[in-house]
């Protein structure tokens, strides 16, 4: 993905797994996909961002998607980092694999 617009609004769905939740699916929407994009990083709890797809632009971006874009020089937003324990993947290198 060599150009990606952070400012074009996007939607969040999150499918809640291994949760005893009674919604089988969160939608948020954000007025821009960088927004999205921390929201997915930052504040979901690792077991729902495994399930969590943002569309924008019709483009549909998974949690592979989701977590190179964040870590990429031109994302426009600070990042506090995860405060879910999310694992983030230092530049250049794959995130660890979950048991």
């Amino acid at each position: 993905m060599e150009t990606f617009q952070f400012d074009a609004s996007a939607e969040v769905f999150t499918i809640a797994r291994h949760t005893r939740r009674k919604e089988p699916m969160i939608y948020r929407r954000f007025p821009s996909a960088g927004e999205a994009i921390r929201y997915a990083i930052e504040d979901l709890p690792p077991n729902e961002l495994e399930g969590t797809t943002i569309e924008t632009l019709d483009i549909r971006l998974d949690v592979a998607d989701i977590r190179g874009l964040y870590e990429r020089q031109d994302y426009p937003l600070p990042r506090r980092g995860p405060s879910s324990g999310a694992k983030v993947a230092p530049k250049g290198k794959s995130a660890p694999a979950r048991a």
